[in-house]
């Protein structure tokens, strides 16, 4: 079955504490998420959109704001879609995994209640494929569009290489355990 709550409790330098989340699903896709902790009153509630087995809309609603985010995918099969949901959503721990295509678009846009200001930011993604059509790369660029112009931060590239040795060759793969 689908996960349903998830409960962790923490011990560190700065003391103690607990999470609680809850998820919903519906027709096999996860429809609301909400969490609360040991860190907050708030209960924070998010729901989901799905289209043709992908996430494509997201909102996030908490006590000072809003945010809203779009996705736009790729017609390749994402390079997570083998694994369990479970396992999916630990990982990563974004919703947007559990998606059969890769995204290659992200927008957040986030509207704050006390004076009704609205930060955008965006999120690209260019993937190289292998010849089966899973992506074995992909590089991630950041836009801020919210101070006066806007700023362009190449972020970070991913090398994927899947559990039969096909996939990316990265300058240097490391592995944990055998």
């Amino acid at each position: 079955g689908h996960v349903t709550r998830v409960y962790t409790t923490w011990t560190n330098e700065d003391g103690s504490g607990w999470s609680l989340s809850n998820y919903t699903w519906e027709n096999g896709v996860m429809t609301r998420y909400t969490s609360q902790s040991s860190e907050s009153d708030e209960t924070r509630v998010t729901t989901y959109e799905w289209e043709n087995g992908n996430l494509v809309r997201e909102e996030r609603v908490r006590s000072s704001y809003r945010e809203t985010t779009t996705y736009l995918y790729d017609n390749h099969p994402s390079y997570m879609s083998g694994m369990r949901e479970d396992v999916r959503l630990m990982i990563a721990e974004d919703p947007e995994y559990l998606s059969k295509n890769n995204v290659i678009k992200k927008t957040e846009t986030t509207v704050y209640n006390s004076d009704g200001s609205t930060y955008t930011y965006s999120y690209n993604y260019v993937y190289t494929y292998g010849s089966d059509g899973y992506p074995i790369s992909f590089k991630r660029t950041d836009n801020d569009n919210n101070s006066g112009g806007s700023y362009t931060n190449v972020d970070r590239t991913t090398y994927v290489q899947y559990g039969d040795g096909s996939g990316a060759t990265a300058p240097t793969m490391y592995y944990i355990g055998t």
